[in-house]
């Protein structure tokens, strides 16, 4: 393979993970956080919608054979439906033998631009990593023993309404418990 093509591979690929550089928020697979709920509907294909674990969020399946990206196999779009703005975006990837969809996106993140908190590279066991652009977590997540790696990209006020309701709802199991006790 020629070296312009793996360039322009390359660049193209970049090109679907970079944050927009006039604003801070990321726009993975051009799905920008706190941008329209309305506008994803009418722009992708939606296999299908489901609640999610909030009262206002929805989650969009979307038709991941539209976009070309290497390994991509599903990409979910989360809606808060109240305020019609997309609070998060997850990509699901067929896993690479040796961990190359792993290093393969990480250094695609690093490239973008992204800010790294952490990067967990065992030689044996689940990998992960964590990156930053603006108000945006970017989480990226290969379990030893899975098919499949997960990159999300998610909002910090809707990272924390789900830390919120997990929190609530470990308390109502242990109130739950310790009453039958």
């Amino acid at each position: 393979m020629s070296r312009f093509l793996i360039a322009t591979l390359t660049a193209l690929s970049l090109s679907a993970l970079m944050p927009a550089m006039a604003d801070t928020q990321a726009a993975p697979f051009d799905l920008p956080l706190d941008g329209s709920c309305e506008a994803i509907e009418r722009h992708h294909d939606i296999l299908r919608t489901t609640g999610g674990a909030l009262d206002f969020d929805a989650f969009h399946h979307l038709d991941a054979s539209t976009i070309r990206f290497e390994g991509l196999q599903g990409l979910l779009a989360v809606c808060d439906a109240g305020n019609d703005r997309l609070v998060a975006v997850e990509a699901t990837f067929r896993k690479r033998f040796g961990g190359a969809t792993f290093d393969s996106l990480v250094d695609m993140l690093r490239d973008a631009g992204y800010r790294q908190i952490h990067v967990n590279r065992p030689h044996v066991g689940d990998k992960s990593a964590r990156f930053a652009a603006g108000d945006t977590t970017i989480r990226l997540n290969e379990p030893h023993m899975s098919r499949e790696t997960t990159l999300s990209y998610i909002a910090q006020d809707y990272a924390d309404a789900l830390n919120q309701h997990r929190i609530e709802r470990e308390r109502q199991q242990r109130e739950a418990e310790s009453g039958t006790l």
